[in-house]
């Protein structure tokens, strides 16, 4: 049985993709257009998807911070792990205050995010989410 993973997605850089009409970085539609580009996360684990927000992490505050404390609280019994995409400019903020909000658990809760977006060339992004669902997983 694969580990079940809860991808809780809050926006940011690791997030975006491109418009293949237009060229430009926009959003992902939905959770299907990011997990396409890392397919492979389906041998390993049962990834479900959560869209919290989808913000610019610059606009992450302490009522975000506080969403994604009760939604791992919410979920805690039907995962075994918990990753939280979101933007890098406030990341360190986000985890910190999770980590005081969420003391004592006794499955993995790992942030990521990326500098480069998952669809572009050398993108960090793709690896990033790829070993935080697997840290999560652990």
């Amino acid at each position: 049985m694969k580990p079940k993973i809860a991808l809780i997605f809050c926006g940011g850089t690791i997030g975006m993709i491109k418009d293949p009409e237009t060229g430009a970085l926009t959003p992902a539609k939905d959770a299907q257009a990011l997990l396409d580009v890392v397919p492979e996360l389906d041998d390993h684990l049962d990834l479900d998807f959560h869209e919290l927000v989808n913000i610019d992490s610059s606009n992450m505050n302490p009522g975000h911070w506080q969403q994604i404390a009760e939604k791992i609280n919410e979920l805690y019994k039907d995962y075994d792990g918990f990753v939280i995409a979101q933007g890098t400019d406030t990341m360190a903020y986000s985890a910190s205050a999770v980590a005081y909000a969420l003391q004592g658990l006794s499955k993995p809760v790992v942030f990521t995010g990326s500098i480069v977006p998952l669809s572009e060339i050398g993108a960090d992004g793709r690896n990033n989410l790829i070993y935080a669902c697997l840290v999560a997983s652990m």
